[in-house]
């Protein structure tokens, strides 16, 4: 019965669009259309590696690129944690703006591990290695890419936020 109620209160299709939009654009279309850039020069006869002895370079970065995907989803359950809405006559406005706005910098983290695949390759010259990046930006962006069952387990937690009181929204 709550999630009758609950359908019929709130649309989640506008609140998670947005969002999921801007981290398909930043998460996906650009890392891939970077690797395709990539992949022409590999084609092209390769590059030569500025550095030689990348593997150094690959396991520093791999490790940079693990960290940052922890952080990002540690980052998304810290914030979304946070007040969200001002009140309960504009709770979806204030919703739909708070999540993007949280979402946004999280998705631009995420972004940056596909940026070290790409930086790696115009320095050691290794496309497999740069494919790998964008492949873990890939993976760590469905775990925090908004879903309607975690939106709507977040509407209602906010939702009982506000209604406890002293709700201060984030931004």
């Amino acid at each position: 019965m709550r999630s009758d109620i609950f359908d019929r209160d709130y649309d989640l299709t506008p609140v998670i669009i947005k969002p999921l939009y801007f981290g398909l654009m930043t998460n996906i279309l650009l890392p891939t259309g970077l690797l395709f850039i990539c992949y022409l020069f590999e084609q092209g006869g390769g590059r030569s590696p500025l550095l030689a002895g990348g593997r150094g370079l690959f396991v520093l970065f791999a490790v940079l690129g693990v960290a940052m995907g922890v952080y990002a989803v540690w980052w998304r359950r810290r914030m979304v944690s946070q007040p969200m809405v001002r009140s309960l006559e504009t709770f979806e406005e204030d919703f739909t703006a708070a999540l993007l706005a949280v979402s946004r910098p999280v998705f631009i983290l995420i972004a940056g591990i596909a940026g070290l695949g790409i930086v790696y390759y115009f320095v050691a010259a290794g496309f497999r290695e740069a494919v790998f990046f964008v492949v873990l930006s890939f993976i760590v962006f469905q775990f925090v890419r908004p879903r309607p069952g975690s939106i709507h387990r977040l509407i209602l937690k906010q939702r009982d936020m506000l209604r406890s009181g002293g709700n201060r929204p984030v931004g």
